[in-house]
């Protein structure tokens, strides 16, 4: 028969300390309206009133590597300031988002790879998660980079994109009408550039004017190269430290006028709570490291789910009320409280777009307590009523997985295809692309053995 099983792992709390974040999703940076858009010339001088972000190595803000690329370095250079560093704004109207960067680089190197390994190139890339949906690392319909080498030749490939569709991640010269402007200084570089609204409202169609006060995910990065011996020599990065939009700070577009300087955009009763989960998480986690939890640990555990699962009730519907479902679900899961998640999804109205953190706590604790057919039982009950289709894809794919494992496969399939037609969840549809990839191919290479099971 198939050997398939469900992945249910052991759910772990993430641990980390307290401190502002390289990449976080509370960072606020604004963008003004301009009036008069800037002339795309490599000229900044008409930029003089943009507010500035600042790109350094080791600044609190700043993620990302330089490495030491050897002798063209010089010594004492090598991811330093003098290595790269420099400033850069963006600005919009109606029709472009504007960028420009001056950067510092002391080695042009724009000869790496061939045109799409752009990050092997000195450049500039704006990273966008327009519909702002913080939807993880795959390359989604409303996720954008648009790429910018400091190539004084403007080749095509100069201007380069990347972006999700319906049917994953694309990439190739961008759009006709993007364009490109760059000065070559002796230190580095000035770059100027405006990519078109009429491309992110195509892929968005809920991104549309007026755009005031709207906000999408970003992050900036620089790469450099620095013509040593690898191809890829190091970048650094802001608002970001990878294609994780989870993680990506905020961009908000204002009318004219004076922006404030970038800041995190994060509310005492947001502070709070994160002071909470922080604590708790230290308490609770000699359970996590034990074998065999003793019964204080998991009536402690049960308690604190009982408060997160309060906090949800309070706060909803709101981010902080989803994080607190989520903590109080995956408490839930590791204590195998069955009865206490029966009574708790009675709770929830099934119109919330909140399933997905609900779904590991659940399968997690009728996991452990081998009880996994009433776990299930109780999912395909959720998924007919349910309404949002992102929720329904996290409970159709577990369901379509334990499908599978139990040879049916043509149910499994029919459920891993309505996810991806539902294109609500960029990771359950990659997830079901992934399933269905591994039943054609056990049917395709072992069409014996798949006829006889």
């Amino acid at each position: 028969m198939w050997r398939w099983f469900l992945q249910v792992g052991c759910l772990v709390l993430a641990l980390g300390g307290a401190g502002v974040a390289q990449a976080h999703p509370n960072l606020l940076v604004e963008a003004a309206h301009v009036q008069a858009p800037p002339k795309v010339d490599g000229d900044l001088e008409e930029w003089s009133g943009a507010r500035w972000i600042t790109l350094a190595p080791g600044d609190s803000l700043v993620g990302g590597k330089l490495g030491d690329d050897g002798p063209a370095e010089g010594p004492g250079v090598a991811g330093t300031g003098a290595d790269l560093s420099g400033r850069l704004a963006l600005q919009w109207d109606e029709q472009w988002l504007y960028l420009a960067a001056q950067i510092r680089d002391n080695v042009h190197d724009v000869e790496g790879g061939d045109q799409g390994r752009w990050f092997c190139r000195d450049g500039v890339a704006l990273f966008l998660d327009v519909p702002h949906d913080g939807d993880g690392p795959t390359w989604f319909v409303g996720d954008h980079a648009f790429v910018f080498t400091a190539d004084a030749a403007l080749p095509p490939e100069a201007r380069w994109w990347r972006h999700g569709d319906q049917q994953g991640r694309q990439e190739g010269l961008a759009p006709p009408q993007t364009q490109l402007a760059l000065n070559m200084e002796g230190t580095g570089y000035t770059l100027e550039a405006a990519m078109p609204m009429a491309v992110l409202s195509l892929f968005t169609p809920a991104f549309h004017a007026p755009f005031t006060g709207r906000i999408l995910g970003f992050m900036l990065l620089v790469t450099d190269p620095d013509g040593g011996p690898r191809p890829f020599g190091g970048q650094l990065s802001y608002g970001g430290e990878s294609d994780n939009e989870a993680s990506w700070a905020q961009l908000r577009l204002l009318p004219g006028g004076e922006t404030a300087p970038p800041q995190l955009a994060i509310s005492g009763e947001e502070a709070t709570f994160d002071a909470k989960m922080k604590s708790d998480q230290r308490l609770i986690l000699p359970a996590y490291l034990s074998k065999q939890q003793a019964e204080s640990q998991v009536a402690q555990q049960r308690a604190l789910a009982g408060e997160y699962f309060q906090t949800y009730l309070e706060k909803r519907p709101s981010r902080l009320g989803a994080r607190a479902l989520s903590m109080a679900f995956t408490l839930w899961g590791n204590t195998r409280s069955t009865q206490q998640i029966r009574d708790a999804v009675a709770q929830i109205p099934p119109e919330e777009d909140v399933w997905d953190q609900v779904v590991p706590g659940l399968r997690q604790a009728f996991y452990l307590d081998e009880r996994m057919a009433e776990g299930l039982d109780l999912m395909a009950d959720l998924e007919l009523r349910v309404a949002p289709l992102k929720s329904r894809s996290a409970l159709l794919l577990v369901l379509a997985a334990n499908w599978m494992a139990e040879g049916e496969i043509e149910k499994a399939y029919e459920g891993f295809t309505r996810i991806i037609s539902w294109s609500a969840s960029a990771w359950h549809v990659e997830e079901s692309r992934r399933y269905l990839q591994e039943i054609d191919r056990r049917y395709t290479q072992n069409p014996e053995e798949a006829a006889l099971q």
